[in-house]
């Protein structure tokens, strides 16, 4: 709904490129080969591969796909799934196109494991990429430069593997604590086990210069040349986000823009505060220190 009645209908929403992922699992949709190519891939065809802005990279719609790689064991075999993704990209030529590119999603966060990225090509997948930078730090609220040499550390690991078809993500945050309740253990997720760190708009930065370094230096072939992921624009329950909030105002997407974009423009980064849109004045930035303090006496 997001996509139909907000981008479809913004007033400059044709001047932003944009690609779905397909969440593929029991709590929110499965799939097997008939069902790809009879019901998703005709609507993924009709109302967003066909349009000018959807992401497309050597005229290939691009489509990443979260869960496991066997769609969960929907397909009889990895042969069923390499002749229903080759099926996919069949239907998009017939439509002009030149196929399509398939991305599955890698979930090690703290390693990379070597069969995993395998099984992924083994089926049939343009590409792999990760939920997050993948950084599980030993303590709590570590460094930035901690955070930093982990997260490259990963991103180098990952593309040991294959360094044509592995892209980089980084990530600035990573604390579940909202997510820490006993609804969610209902659930079968257990937060509460990961390590919160939070990376300041200057690490992140610098995550992403280094991670730009780290791509420079692969082949002129390599995917990770044409994309780069971010951790995330507002999963503000698990703890990464990079959309302007009241604690870092836009830092993190200034970050963004000035380290991996080309501008010949300067945008207002002024928050609603700054402009005095905010009439309650008690509400100020929290106290961080205070907020960490408690986190870290807890773990």
């Amino acid at each position: 709904h997001g996509i139909h009645e907000g981008l479809f209908k913004a007033k400059f929403g044709n001047m932003m490129n944009f690609a779905i992922m397909y969440e593929n699992g029991g709590r929110w949709g499965e799939t097997d080969k008939d069902d790809l190519l009879t019901n998703l891939m005709p609507f993924w065809i009709d109302n967003y591969f066909k349009r000018e802005n959807y992401l497309k990279i050597d005229n290939k719609p691009v489509l990443f796909i979260c869960g496991k790689p066997g769609f969960d064991g929907y397909f009889s075999s990895a042969q069923e799934q390499i002749e229903a993704l080759d099926a996919c990209r069949e239907m998009l030529r017939r439509e002009g196109l030149d196929g399509m590119l398939i991305g599955a999603c890698i979930w090690d966060y703290n390693n990379a494991d070597t069969e995993a990225y395998l099984d992924i090509e083994r089926r049939g997948y343009d590409f792999s990429f990760s939920y997050n930078a993948g950084y599980a730090p030993d303590a709590p609220f570590p460094s930035d430069e901690e955070i930093i040499n982990g997260q490259c550390s990963m991103l180098k690991k990952r593309l040991s593997v294959n360094p044509k078809s592995h892209i980089p993500l980084a990530s600035c945050f990573r604390d579940a604590t909202p997510r820490t309740t006993e609804a969610w253990n209902r659930l079968g997720f257990n937060f509460a086990d990961e390590t919160p760190y939070h990376l300041s708009p200057n690490g992140f930065r610098q995550t992403l210069l280094r991670m730009n370094e780290i791509v420079d230096e692969l082949p002129n072939d390599s995917l990770a040349k044409k994309i780069f992921m971010l951790d995330n624009w507002n999963e503000w329950d698990e703890g990464h986000y990079i959309s302007p909030c009241h604690e870092h105002g836009f830092k993190y997407l200034q970050a963004v823009r000035e380290e991996l974009t080309y501008r010949n423009n300067l945008p207002d980064y002024r928050s609603p505060a700054d402009l005095g849109l905010i009439p309650d004045t008690s509400w100020h930035e929290p106290d961080l220190s205070e907020i960490c303090k408690r986190k870290r006496e807890k773990h």
